[in-house]
């Protein structure tokens, strides 16, 4: 990682960094990290470029520019806000919460369907179980950013994800909202 932020610190700010290259985060926000400003970095070329752990809270990412990297940001945290922001050319632009793909009931915090039968159409037919982490990637603010040819923009897995104002233009898929089980 480029920068780590320990489990629960509070307030920090990282302002103007370059980082290029393969960094698996470039900046990473561990869990119950909190009020944190993120503002004005550059970063190129890395797997993510600003990783934010699940139970961090109302951390601000503002004028960042994420290019050419896996995921640009993978919110897991909660209540956080980002801002006049440029993303541009990478696999996924910003991702809130977690893609239940990988969540299993050992997963800490997941909830998961029963996979019992029901009396529904076939009857007594067992589903499979599904399981995510509703509160990851919650209460998210996404406004006024610059979001261009990425495969995907904006990816969310979360509830209560706010997207307003931003200027997606040249992406595979804009804004992809995806449900989860709660």
């Amino acid at each position: 990682d480029g920068i780590q932020i320990t489990p629960g610190l509070t307030n920090i700010q990282i302002n103007g960094c370059i980082f290029r290259g393969k960094f698996s985060n470039a900046i990473k926000l561990g869990s119950g990290v909190t009020n944190s400003l993120i503002t004005n970095n550059i970063i190129t070329q890395s797997v993510v470029g600003i990783k934010e752990e699940f139970n961090a809270t109302s951390n601000t990412y503002s004028g960042n520019t994420i290019s050419n990297s896996g995921t640009a940001m993978q919110l897991e945290g909660k209540q956080g806000t980002v801002i006049s922001s440029t993303i541009r050319q990478n696999t996924l632009g910003i991702v809130t919460g977690t893609n239940p793909s990988g969540v299993t009931a050992t997963t800490p915090n997941a909830v998961c369907s029963s996979g019992m039968a029901t009396n529904y159409c076939p009857p007594f037919q067992a589903y499979p179980i599904f399981c995510s982490q509703p509160q990851s990637g919650q209460i998210y603010t996404i406004q006024s950013n610059t979001i261009t040819n990425n495969d995907k923009g904006i990816l969310v897995w979360a509830l209560d994800t706010q997207i307003l104002s931003n200027t997606i233009n040249g992406n595979q898929v804009g804004i992809e909202a995806n449900g989860i089980y709660v």
